[in-house]
């Protein structure tokens, strides 16, 4: 897409006759010539991730590592990428889009060996990243910009996605453990958790808070397809759909 917008422009089509479901996490390469990204494919129970390149001079892309995802390049002269679990690298020929040589293991625990991994890299070879979570759950904590941590009172459970209310009241979580994926709420002044009554159980990730905290606007279900819905945040009402058609 133009800087200054307009029409985005399709760079690539997951080819189904071949398996391919969906082309994710696109990264620039230097010179622009190339782009990194991963295609999925869907194999029983488990995605299948490999790590491609597109010429943006032919329009043609191939696979450069078969099992992994989330390619980034760095200044060394390699790609660091994600795969079971852990963090590899291998080198690579920017010039040629080429892969050289073997991949080597840099860091352990990274994420689940089948999920998305929470890492971001600089080209001159700076990583931040989220070690992976092994435990019976997490906390919820206030960190200050030192990296300073101060507990919330909430019970430790399965938590992800939290997004703090404009008024700083309440934080919407969605939570994830052997009861299944629900919409939960923390209130500061009440010190409790409480569920957010929501249509479908896969309802209520992603959520986003309205500037007067009074809604929240959440990712979930319609048939089939992935859509937005709007809830008040007290629970009163009913949810309402604000999109339809294709996910």
């Amino acid at each position: 897409m133009p800087a200054g917008g307009g029409e985005p422009e399709p760079l690539t089509r997951p080819d189904a006759a071949n398996g391919e479901r969906d082309h994710h996490f696109p990264s620039l390469l230097p010179g622009g010539r190339g782009v990194l990204f991963t295609i999925v494919r869907e194999s029983g129970y488990q995605n299948q991730t490999s790590v491609a390149v597109l010429d943006l001079e032919t329009g043609r892309w191939r696979t450069l590592i078969q099992s992994g995802r989330q390619a980034e390049y760095v200044e060394t002269g390699h790609l660091i990428y994600a795969d079971g679990g852990a963090l590899w690298a291998v080198g690579f020929n920017v010039r040629d889009l080429e892969v050289v040589g073997d991949p080597v293991p840099v860091l352990e625990r990274i994420g689940r060996p089948n999920s998305v991994s929470n890492l971001a890299v600089s080209w001159r070879g700076t990583l931040a990243y989220a070690a992976a979570f092994e435990g019976e759950g997490l906390s919820l904590v206030w960190v200050d910009r030192r990296g300073n941590e101060s507990p919330i009172a909430a019970p430790r459970r399965h938590y992800f996605q939290p997004r703090l209310s404009p008024d700083g009241t309440r934080i919407a979580v969605a939570l994830n453990d052997d009861r299944g994926l629900a919409f939960w709420l923390w209130d500061f002044s009440l010190q409790r958790l409480t569920p957010l009554p929501v249509k479908d159980k896969s309802t209520g990730s992603f959520s986003v808070w309205s500037p007067d905290s009074r809604h929240l606007i959440f990712n979930g279900w319609a048939g089939g397809q992935s859509q937005l819905f709007r809830r008040a945040a007290d629970g009163t009402g009913a949810e309402t759909q604000l999109t339809s058609g294709d996910s």
